[in-house]
């Protein structure tokens, strides 16, 4: 049985044993306490088993065809803005004065 479930069963057998033992002084103190604690951690194992069971690591980011041909076209954009800004402007010619000849 898994960690989860586990938890899951702590928690509700805490839940439940808050309504009977709800005058024993030592009992009504721990009982709502382990349910929070175990409540708690059962969240935690269930969020984290969710997210492990759909992230990729890293190995499979980079041998996914998709990523590296996204990725490929990303960095052959980058490079032509690049390009471009480092290339001299051309500057406009500066207009001729033809109406006043000496």
């Amino acid at each position: 049985m898994e960690t989860r479930w586990v938890l899951l069963v702590l928690t509700l057998l805490c839940m439940g044993s808050c309504s009977f033992f709800s005058t024993a002084s030592s009992a009504s103190l721990l009982f709502p306490i382990g349910a929070a604690v175990f409540g708690l951690a059962c969240v935690v194992a269930f969020v984290s088993d969710r997210i492990s069971s759909v992230s990729r690591g890293d190995s499979a980011l980079m041998t996914d065809p998709e990523t590296l041909k996204l990725l490929g076209e990303r960095a052959r954009a980058a490079a032509a803005r690049n390009s471009q800004a480092q290339s001299p402007v051309a500057k406009p010619a500066a207009p001729e004065d033809s109406g006043n000849a000496r």
